[in-house]
């Protein structure tokens, strides 16, 4: 979990860990009916108003307030906290968060002892306080409450709440700064920007700031996740379309500019005089263009509403400011419902020219018991509550419309254990096209790897789950088309598997002079010629390694020299047996790295599966199919305000046809087992055997066609 976001999660409640933040009903706030002279809204999903001796106080595990922005807006002083607070001790973690000029600012409250049951009164300076609604949900201030170990909330009460400012925010000369953002031609071009003084504070955008949607409602400012790479401390950022004017305060400021990891970040510091205005021409420079190359940027994840011609033109701004040449924006839905929602369903260029185009897509199923699952490129979305946890039925008919399919955050700390239940079940019978080994800055390859080394190609992806971990095309793919770029053959050659993900480093990669993706057949004792390249630009980081990965393990592992931009693998080996490679590359920042999909090696036709390991990862994969038939004690923690209805609803009628698909897969596996112990030809492995050992009663559920919503 990224530091920005833990908050968020805290202050929409910890009842659900993070889960709480990935739902429709943080648009949709409870609001406390709960206000004073100073204090314009309070919300949260665990508190409620009370009344102690005649005051309405609140109680609850945390709590999400809005200052009237006549008392106080866009400070920088201190603001004195006063409350009265029962119902915490000094062994647990008690939270204030802020709205301050550096972003959200937290401050742990110190507690008296063994005064759980009694009253204290607390005065609590809030430093450099903002108050200019930028925290989560437009909120300015958060108190929250958790036990010793930081797990679990514990509820309070606070009454007689109160703000004492100090009225010291300094008086300010304003002057204009105008600012125009060029390419390498001299072109006027969207890009995403921050504005700093010397105190690291950054005023709030003008109205030339492109408006997004962010965490509930129209928003300026977004905060970057720790997959960005950014130069100052403040993560606070803002796009805009190539011309920005604004009023400063008279002083001197940091301008910084970004526009995706092929140009180099741009920093110049200037001065605004009272009274003046400074113009200011910023041309972007590229260290390399993938796309000249024939590698076209995408990311599978984000979230954005499409209701309006405003949401499209903010997409629009962020693919561009982002140089983010495919934009999957997806609908995101449970069993009870669906959110995001796109107005339509084919693919919108933005700029055909350039090649940058939004294509509609679903996070659709979506559950804690068997993963989240991405649906890229269809022309409908499909839904069946019914049957919502039979993935297959719905995979094979996204298949249908052409589109792809595949798992979201595909390791930990998201949903590991269900992505690896759900996998488990689906990839043996090929409907599996790809699965999201990096989100934001997390990444995870142990999955991944456990099914390439069963012998089942399967494509890496990689996304920014935006609004949640990171800003669109934070990590990305990078997609091999040889020849004219559509948007169809960019999905055609993600799912072959021509693709690396990124969050900076560019890799090259070739066996025998085949690239990513590809599959060589060659006879044992053949050479084989390997080849890769990392590099990197200095504006974001620096290499610190590249390696070889063959079948999991690392054979090779090489540095580069100091402030050496780039790193080279060259290997000479001879063909022994089936196998996989993988490029790796890694910055001296740990959130900076790309990996490449395998390329496969078949050698006198036995295919590239690791056959030493089938028996131990599909003991594993067979043990969690198991564990998806035990109806938890809390069937769906993704929202389970809407979900856990339904889910009971449609468990045990669902539970059946599940237990007759794994067996299916339970048949699979152990034909994968008994070659694996023959060391048989692999070219066959992948045979289907749909033998059902159980059969459910043909009344046991309805099926309906799926709804198109």
């Amino acid at each position: 979990m990224t530091r920005w976001l833990r908050p968020i999660c805290l202050s929409l409640s910890f009842f659900s860990g993070c889960v709480l933040a990935h739902g429709d009903r943080l648009w949709s706030p409870p609001q406390l009916d709960w206000t004073t002279d100073q204090i314009e809204q309070a919300i949260s999903y665990s508190a409620r108003t009370v009344f102690v001796d005649g005051k309405a106080c609140l109680a609850g595990a945390d709590f999400s307030l809005k200052v009237r922005d006549a008392y106080a807006f866009d400070l920088d002083e201190t603001v004195w906290l006063h409350l009265d607070l029962r119902g915490a001790s000094a062994n647990h973690q008690m939270m204030v968060s802020y709205d301050g000029i550096t972003g959200n600012i937290h401050k742990s409250i110190q507690l008296a002892k063994n005064a759980k049951h009694e009253w204290q009164a607390l005065s609590i300076p809030l430093e450099h306080a903002r108050f200019a609604n930028l925290g989560p949900l437009r909120s300015d201030l958060i108190l929250y409450s958790l036990n010793e170990q930081g797990e679990k909330p514990v509820e309070f009460t606070i009454c007689n709440l109160s703000l004492e400012r100090t009225y010291r925010t300094p008086t300010k000369t304003f002057g204009l700064a105008e600012i125009e953002i060029v390419n390498e031609t001299g072109h006027r071009v969207p890009a995403r920007m921050g504005i700093y003084d010397s105190f690291g504070h950054m005023p709030l955008p003008s109205e030339d700031a492109v408006t997004v949607q962010y965490l509930g409602g129209p928003a300026r400012v977004v905060p970057l996740g720790d997959a960005s790479m950014w130069p100052v401390t403040n993560r606070s950022v803002f796009y805009t379309s190539g011309r920005y004017r604004t009023r400063l305060p008279a002083g001197d400021y940091q301008l910084i500019v970004a526009r995706g990891p092929e140009y180099r970040l741009t920093r110049e510091r200037f001065t605004i005089d009272a009274d003046q205005t400074r113009a200011i021409r910023i041309k972007l420079k590229r260290w390399t263009d993938m796309a000249a190359k024939a590698w076209y940027s995408g990311e599978d994840h984000i979230h954005h509403p499409r209701g309006s011609a405003a949401d499209d033109f903010a997409l629009a701004m962020f693919a561009q400011a982002e140089d983010l040449r495919v934009a999957n924006v997806v609908q995101m839905g449970n069993i009870a419902r669906t959110y995001f929602h796109q107005r339509d369903w084919h693919p919108q260029f933005v700029d055909e020219a350039a090649n940058y185009v939004l294509v509609p897509g679903q996070e659709d199923p979506r559950t804690t018991h068997r993963g989240h699952t991405l649906q890229l490129n269809i022309r409908e979305p499909v839904r069946d509550p019914a049957r919502y946890l039979l993935y297959h039925e719905l995979f094979e008919k996204v298949r249908e419309q052409g589109g792809i399919t595949g798992y979201a955050h595909v390791f930990d700390p998201f949903n590991a254990d269900a992505s690896m239940k759900g996998m488990a079940i689906d990839v043996p019978f090929g409907i599996v096209d790809f699965a999201e080994i990096m989100t934001g800055h997390v990444s995870g390859y142990s999955i991944w790897f456990d099914f390439l080394n069963l012998g089942y190609k399967l494509a890496p992806s990689a996304g920014s789950d935006y609004p949640w971990v990171d800003i669109p095309g934070a990590v990305r793919n990078y997609v091999k088309i040889d020849g004219k770029f559509t948007p169809q053959a960019w999905f055609d050659e993600l799912k072959k598997g021509h693709v690396f993900v990124t969050s900076g480093p560019m890799l090259e990669f070739s066996i025998n002079g085949q690239g990513i993706g590809s599959e060589i057949h060659v006879s044992k004792g053949q050479a084989l010629h390997i080849t890769g390249k990392a590099s990197l630009d200095s504006t974001t980081d620096e290499l610190a390694s590249l390696e070889l990965i063959e079948q999991s393990d690392v054979v090779k592992n090489v540095s580069p020299k100091r402030g050496q931009m780039e790193v080279a693998i060259h290997d000479d080996l001879s063909a022994v047996h089936g196998t996989w490679y993988v490029l790796r590359a890694h910055g001296k920042n740990p959130n900076v790295t790309a990996v490449s999909a395998p390329i496969y090696v078949a050698v006198d036709g036995e295919s590239f599966w690791k056959p030493s390991e089938v028996p131990s990862i599909v003991a594993k994969l067979k043990e969690k199919m198991q564990e998806v038939l035990v109806k938890p004690r809390q069937p769906d923690t993704t929202e389970p305000w809407d979900t856990s209805e339904v889910f009971d609803k449609h468990w045990e009628a669902q539970q059946c046809l599940l237990r007759e698909r794994i067996e299916q897969a339970d048949a699979i596996y152990d034909e994968l087992v008994k070659r694996a112990g023959r060391s048989e030809s692999g070219e066959n492995q992948l045979r289907r055997n749909h033998a059902t050992i159980s059969q459910c009663p043909k009344a046991s559920i309805e099926r309906p066609e799926p709804t198109v919503q």
